[in-house]
């Protein structure tokens, strides 16, 4: 599990759980909201340790019964809603929270209902819940773990406090790696400015061989790109076409290795640059492209990003950016 305290992740969020949960001064129904791997589970699980401890300033002592019951995923009134469903139904909210709710807690002060991907619910589960938060047991808390809050009814949304997780600062990131995953500098460096502030995806490419193949794919394509063929852009398009869903990792390396050929060009300092094992090339890389060429390359690459979301076509976008990174790679 990620520890929250360790890295710090959105201080003013974890110090107002704190707060809020020693004076008492709580809503029945909150809304986690983070991207994928953005730890919202890990807050969730925080969230509700603190709240059943014992201890009087419910600290998480780890020594009352109910933390050693947490700490072993054996707690009776921290409850996870469970479905078999890809979009959660209304049977699920209904068994396992609205019929549930109305007994009070075995042997702690609340009761506590984890609803992760709450975003899936369907209409008539959100309608469901909706009852429930509108006239909650006194014990009760709700938390909904959500990537999307557009797919919330706006009726849970204003009846919920909403804690918004954001980036984390990459050197947090990068020495939690080192620290707890044993990663090599240079590849934790790598992990924690590629997953953008997000602990999740920073943790995922540093531990599977999936990150650095994408990276060796794309960095040997571009080390190359002045030389290769039409045919080479092709085999080079058909494996990124593999894997659509991906594809905007792809695309962040490609604009991550422009960057650090723009960085090394204005500054000459290699200790800037994310790709230091391909530090001579990014070098003469340098020296090859004009200022404007270089900027221009990563205004295509964040222009093709946008079109991919509007559903264009994908291989002739991608065919188009990648055979104007050739064009350009002698400018």
């Amino acid at each position: 599990m990620i520890d929250l305290e360790e890295l710090s992740i959105k201080d003013e969020t974890l110090k107002y759980i704190n707060e809020s949960v020693k004076s008492g001064r709580l809503f029945h129904s909150y809304i986690i909201v983070g991207e994928e791997g953005m730890a919202k589970n890990e807050f969730a699980r925080y969230f509700a340790k603190t709240l059943q401890c014992h201890d009087k300033n419910r600290k998480r002592c780890n020594e009352c019964i109910s933390c050693r019951q947490f700490e072993s995923n054996n707690n009776p009134d921290i409850i996870r809603i469970k479905s078999k469903s890809k979009s959660i139904p209304v049977e699920d909210i209904r068994t396992q929270l609205n019929n549930d709710i109305q007994i009070k807690p075995y042997s702690n002060k609340y009761k506590i209902y984890i609803i992760d991907k709450a975003d899936s619910m369907l209409e008539s589960a959100q309608n469901a819940l909706l009852k429930t938060i509108e006239e909650p047991p006194p014990y009760a808390i709700i938390i909904l773990l959500v990537e999307n809050m557009s797919n919330l009814l706006p009726t849970i949304i204003s009846r919920s406090l909403i804690l918004n997780l954001k980036s984390i600062d990459e050197n947090k990131i990068k020495k939690y790696l080192i620290k707890n995953y044993q990663i090599p500098d240079y590849l934790a460096e790598l992990a924690s400015k590629f997953s953008g502030g997000n602990i999740g995806k920073a943790i995922k490419f540093a531990t599977t061989d999936y990150f650095i193949k994408i990276k060796d794919e794309t960095i040997n394509f571009l080390k190359n790109i002045n030389k290769i063929q039409l045919n080479q852009i092709i085999e080079f398009l058909n494996i990124i076409s593999k894997d659509k869903d991906r594809i905007d990792d792809y695309l962040d390396i490609i604009i991550l290795w422009y960057r650090d050929i723009l960085i090394y060009k204005a500054t000459e300092n290699i200790d800037r640059i994310m790709f230091k094992d391909e530090t001579q090339e990014i070098i003469n890389c340098s020296e090859l492209k004009s200022y404007i060429s270089i900027d221009n390359i990563i205004n295509s690459i964040e222009t093709t990003k946008q079109r991919l979301k509007y559903n264009v076509n994908f291989d002739i976008t991608l065919e188009l950016m990648l055979l104007n990174l050739k064009e350009k790679c002698n400018d």
